[in-house]
């Protein structure tokens, strides 16, 4: 689960770079989720649904990599500390296994932990 501000140039960045990676993380059984933070906290941006299509391209509609909004509770909760770029590598049981944030940029460690039991 990444959080990301659609303002954020780090994340436009992450999202154009992420298609490179989608084979290796579905290859791990990994579903990319990307929820842009409630309201953008506070910042004017694009919605996600433009703002995955400018920045994933033709990748935007790929398995294995979803597009949402998270709600004010679920970004308070996920992100109280107001990060423009979080996130959350979880297990099959839904507990996290690994934080980071610029997924693209730790690629490796997030592969790494993926294989790891929690």
């Amino acid at each position: 689960m990444w959080l990301v501000t659609t303002w954020c140039p780090g994340c436009q960045a992450g999202t154009q770079a992420m298609p490179a990676d989608l084979a290796r993380l579905r290859a791990r059984g990994i579903t990319v989720v990307e929820l842009e933070d409630y309201a953008d906290l506070g910042q004017p941006g694009p919605g996600i649904a433009s703002f995955g299509r400018q920045f994933a391209g033709a990748a935007y509609q790929s398995p294995g990599w979803v597009f949402g909004t998270a709600s004010q509770a679920m970004t308070r909760v996920w992100n109280p500390q107001g990060y423009l770029d979080i996130y959350y590598l979880l297990d099959s049981a839904g507990r996290i296994a690994y934080i980071n944030s610029g997924p693209t940029s730790t690629m490796t460690q997030l592969l790494a932990h993926a294989g790891r039991p929690t």
